[in-house]
């Protein structure tokens, strides 16, 4: 992927989009499937063609979902269980020596690298995991096919030997414990614990007797009694000598085999890593696909030309809000093919809504996601760039219009690129007079670049700038105040639910010299406003009209 001169996404876009709502819901399996998604990027222009073949990718997995829910069930819970051995495998490559738990996540990778082999071979994807069978028979010299992971002794010779020599002794030193523990139980009349302990309180006789034995050893007392053990012979000493000096043959004997495995492992190093990354990569598909079946998503179609088009698109984040209040998101339509399109309309008619909608549904596309859509079509960005609300910044001591132009600024110097500028209320933040030049000042500005531009505004005089698209929230149009009016009088309020049920979202061209909606004075009358005063009003917007 090409390294553009601007960013694509600032964290702060995404958290105002919903993309960082959508990358937490984003949520693979196995540590290496986390590693996939932390790289994720954005697909870019010039890699147009490697982003569609995400996005088919992942499209095919939800197909595969619904058709081959066992087999599909059978990958995912590999994937549960693999673990990221990568590590293990840099170190192999510099040299290092592997330890056995080390050894025990590699032969189950190793496993689990075949089994998924066999799964996917019904998949009809590039995307392959191979197995690894010398690899395999090295680790599992005895062809278990368990996954555990222990240095057999047919893995050495040697090994082998050393360890029936250490069994021997231990044989022998356990004889002759027994001999030492029937000798002293029998002189002393004592019993010796499981724990080769001898307990005796301290008013019995035979501790004098004990004190003065050559066959026990003093440990330890306390208040009520004193301890001994046997007093190991020659013989024991003799065996427990060589039972360490043979131990530390055996320690020795196996550093000797891991290293020999690391050899092994490092010999195929290559072919494990790109296992690694190719099992992540199927963990991310695999998780953008159950993203993709929660939110009833669609493949977006990617093109040359500069184009953005939106058919029933939703805003999951926004959606989900609905539906736990029991309302209903209303898909949007929008086509954007000029360089800057202006939305006006009443507020809580969906503007915030449909401008934050397109630029999530982008940057999902952009990212090999599917999109909550009817149906997509677009081409990549350069970069996306959102203007909200900003509010005081701390930081420069700035005003909230002072920050909007800060930003805006930056972003004027991008716009010969393919970006997605979104500017939600431009110029909300001075005076009517100011802002409105400032505001058509900008949209000139954005007419003549390369960027496709959406801006949401009050000030109607910048949807008459030559260039520009008009879109209008359709709002209240058609809804008849007096039956509202009969609703509100039978106890019911201008609420989320009322306003949900009877705003009209959709998107119209209008003409530039279309006139403003009057919603806010319709939904005055519906709360049984004044008439007279509204009337005045209705004659005061009349007026400016003429003016």
């Amino acid at each position: 992927m090409r390294v553009m001169s601007v960013e694509y996404m600032s964290e702060k876009t995404k958290e105002q989009l919903g993309l960082t709502w959508i990358l937490k819901r984003l949520t693979p399996y196995s540590p290496l499937g986390r590693t996939a998604k932390s790289r994720m990027k954005p697909f870019d222009i010039d890699t147009a063609q490697d982003l569609k073949k995400e996005l088919n990718r992942v499209f095919y997995i939800c197909g595969k979902l619904r058709e081959t829910p066992g087999i599909c069930q059978d990958i995912q819970s590999i994937l549960r269980e693999v673990k990221d051995i990568t590590g293990s495998i840099k170190r192999a490559q510099k040299g290092g020596v592997l330890d056995e738990v080390e050894f025990f996540e590699l032969k189950a990778f190793v496993m689990y690298c075949a089994r998924l082999e066999k799964l996917i071979r019904n998949f009809d994807l590039d995307i392959k995991v191979q197995s690894v069978n010398k690899l395999m028979k090295l680790l599992d010299p005895k062809a278990t096919g368990r996954k555990s992971f222990f240095i057999e002794d047919e893995f050495s010779p040697r090994l082998k030997w050393v360890r029936k020599r250490i069994r021997q002794v231990k044989k022998e030193m356990k004889q002759e414990e027994g001999q030492l523990k029937s000798r002293v139980e029998k002189v002393f009349g004592v019993n010796v614990n499981p724990w080769g302990e001898i307990n005796i309180n301290k008013g019995d006789e035979r501790i004098q007797q004990l004190n003065t034995s050559p066959l026990v050893s003093y440990v330890r007392e306390n208040f009520a009694e004193v301890v001994y053990s046997p007093k190991p012979s020659e013989k024991l000493i003799e065996l427990k000598a060589k039972l360490e000096k043979l131990q530390q043959m055996e320690s020795d004997e196996e550093f000797e085999v891991r290293k020999k495995l690391t050899g092994e492992v490092e010999r195929y190093s290559q072919l494990l890593l790109k296992n690694a990354e190719n099992i992540g990569r199927l963990d991310l598909l695999f998780a953008k696909a159950r993203l993709a079946v929660a939110l009833k998503c669609t493949k977006p179609r990617i093109i040359k030309e500069n184009v953005i088009s939106i058919q029933q698109g939703r805003h999951p984040v926004v959606e989900e809000a609905l539906k736990e209040k029991g309302l209903e998101f209303k898909p949007v339509d929008i086509y954007l093919s000029k360089p800057v399109t202006v939305i006006t309309g009443a507020n809580m008619g969906g503007k915030t809504v449909t401008l934050k909608m397109v630029g999530l549904l982008v940057a999902m596309g952009q990212m090999g996601l599917l999109v909550p859509a009817g149906e997509m079509f677009f081409s990549p960005r350069d970069f996306v760039f959102f203007s909200g609300s900003y509010g005081e910044s701390l930081e420069d001591g700035l005003s909230a219009f002072g920050a909007e132009i800060k930003a805006l600024s930056q972003v004027l110097n991008h716009i010969d690129k393919r970006g997605l500028v979104l500017i939600d209320e431009l110029a909300r933040g001075t005076n009517p007079l100011e802002g409105t030049a400032i505001a058509r000042a900008v949209v000139a500005r954005l007419v003549a670049g390369r960027c496709i531009s959406i801006a949401t505004t009050h000030f109607y005089e910048v949807s008459k700038l030559p260039g520009v698209v008009h879109l209008q929230v359709r709002g209240l149009k058609g809804v008849k105040a007096e039956k509202i009016k009969d609703e509100l009088e039978n106890g019911k309020t201008i609420g989320p639910e009322l306003l949900n049920r009877i705003m009209d979202y959709t998107l119209e061209e209008v003409s530039a010299d279309a006139l403003p909606s009057h919603d806010a004075i319709k939904v005055a009358r519906m709360m049984g406003f004044d008439e007279g005063t509204l009337k005045n009003a209705e004659r005061f917007i009349k007026q400016e009209g003429e003016e």
